[in-house]
């Protein structure tokens, strides 16, 4: 309540509170978190300009020692009122913060913009069957039954679906700890944190979860590696990696097409360009928030050796690229697997790891004819998941 009637009359540096570490965690009844008074004093308030006040320049290193031991003149740098709209006092975090909100429109602007086009085409590619009423008939568009062989392509082998769970669920409680963080003093996050165990709880799961993301991916990756370099004739722009080649940008242009009725469906191989986007958009996503994360997570022992303000960065940074995570994973990703008409509910490969033979040749017709043409098809096929 103190806190909120100094926001009266010093609004901009509340805002800036509340969107610091600072300020999330007070919210939530964090004990150690420094309000206003523990900074500035109560009765005794000073202009920052006194020599008398605790945040001037000659105090400001005693004050952060208060909750900061290992405080300094870099770690006093932190800027508590930090904020992206103010240029002229905060210039870096107002480039970045308009830099990241920048890249999250376009990102978002051009993949929801694929969805929606997806599913407009898909939808128009069914077949019309023509229902008749007593007055009128009228034209209906079905989904066609898949066709099933009985046989069976394994596409994903368990650990690879075990590394996806990992990072999947990892990733879901990521964001279920960071957002009620990012959001403070809205009524559900003020719900969900008591539930959860309050803040500190809430701090030790957030960072647990980051420990079990990264290991996720930086495992797979070292797997990926591991296992390329030990190949004598892998290639690295050949269809079975992951790095972008000539083919997904003519895909790309070609699938455009398609959803503008201007041509057939391009035939995609392994990887799709939307998929290695998505592969790729997690490694940016575990540099920016994995690096970000470590940095505030561990502030007081960095903070020896960098600025403070680098920290006012890192939240920024880790909260923007949290909220395109967010936005791309349980919007485009979640459409591009599982909700499209196509294979609307659920695509079950990264449960099962195999695909009915029919699917395959439906959804990568490249591959399955090169698998079939080397012999190499034969040699992945396996029996069929049960039904439960």
């Amino acid at each position: 309540m103190i806190t909120e009637g100094c926001g009266e009359c010093h609004k901009a540096e509340l805002d800036g509170y509340m969107a610091s570490p600072h300020g999330q965690l007070a919210w939530h009844g964090e004990n150690k978190a420094p309000r206003c008074v523990d900074c500035h004093n109560s009765h005794t308030i000073t202009h920052v300009a006194n020599s008398s006040s605790p945040v001037n320049k000659k105090n400001i290193v005693d004050t952060c020692k208060k909750c900061h031991k290992k405080a300094n003149e870099n770690f006093a740098q932190y800027h508590p009122h930090g904020t992206t709209r103010n240029f002229e006092k905060y210039p870096a975090l107002w480039i970045l913060g308009k830099g990241m909100g920048a890249l999250v429109i376009v990102v978002l602007v051009f993949f929801y913009l694929h969805s929606v086009l997806w599913f407009w085409r898909e939808k128009k590619e069914r077949p019309v069957i023509y229902q008749h009423s007593e007055s009128r008939s009228y034209p209906v568009r079905i989904k066609p039954k898949k066709k099933h062989s009985g046989i069976y392509y394994e596409r994903f082998s368990w650990y690879w679906r075990v590394n996806h769970w990992m990072l999947a669920l990892s990733l879901m409680f990521l964001v279920l700890t960071g957002m009620v963080v990012m959001y403070p003093n809205t009524s559900w996050a003020m719900t969900l944190v008591p539930l959860l165990g309050g803040s500190e709880i809430l701090n030790v799961l957030h960072h647990w979860a980051g420990i079990i993301f990264l290991l996720a991916i930086f495992g797979h990756a070292a797997v990926v590696l591991y296992r390329i370099l030990k190949s004598d004739n892998f290639d690295w722009f050949g269809p079975d990696s992951l790095l972008p080649r000539m083919k997904d940008w003519e895909d790309m242009k070609g699938q455009f097409r398609w959803y503008f009725g201007k041509g057939e469906q391009p035939r995609f191989d392994r990887w799709t360009y939307w998929e290695k986007f998505d592969y790729w958009a997690v490694y940016w996503g575990a540099f920016v928030i994995g690096t970000s994360g470590i940095m505030l997570w561990f502030a007081e022992d960095i903070g020896q050796y960098i600025p403070g303000w680098i920290f006012n960065l890192a939240t920024i940074a880790h909260g923007l690229e949290a909220f395109l995570a967010v936005l791309t994973l349980f919007v485009v990703h979640f459409f591009n697997n599982h909700l499209r008409p196509a294979k609307f509910p659920l695509d079950t490969v990264m449960f099962t790891g195999v695909w009915d033979l029919e699917e395959l040749k439906e959804e990568r017709p490249e591959e399955y004819e090169r698998l079939k043409a080397s012999g190499e098809l034969e040699k992945r096929l396996v029996k069929g998941p049960s039904k439960q």
